[in-house]
């Protein structure tokens, strides 16, 4: 079995200080920066990142790890 853990997902933003704006102005949500990342702070208690970066191509593939189990599975 999969077991899902909380990760806080990332992605790349050409211009932090127009997302800073526009994330707390506009859409009302809680914004802190840090380091120049900022994090948007959700009321699900979940964090979204947003990275400084200038010349951003988006990913053609994905690649998913999952951890295989040691256990011999037991068939019933």
């Amino acid at each position: 079995m999969v077991r899902r853990r909380r990760r806080s997902p990332a992605t790349p933003c050409p211009d932090v200080t127009a997302a800073k704006a526009f994330s707390g102005d506009v859409l009302g949500l809680d914004v802190t920066e840090q380091n120049g990342i900022l994090m948007l702070h959700q009321a699900t208690r979940r964090h979204v990142h947003l990275l400084p970066t200038a010349d951003h191509t988006l990913a053609t593939y994905t690649i998913r790890t999952f951890r295989a189990r040691s256990r011999r599975h037991r068939s019933r």
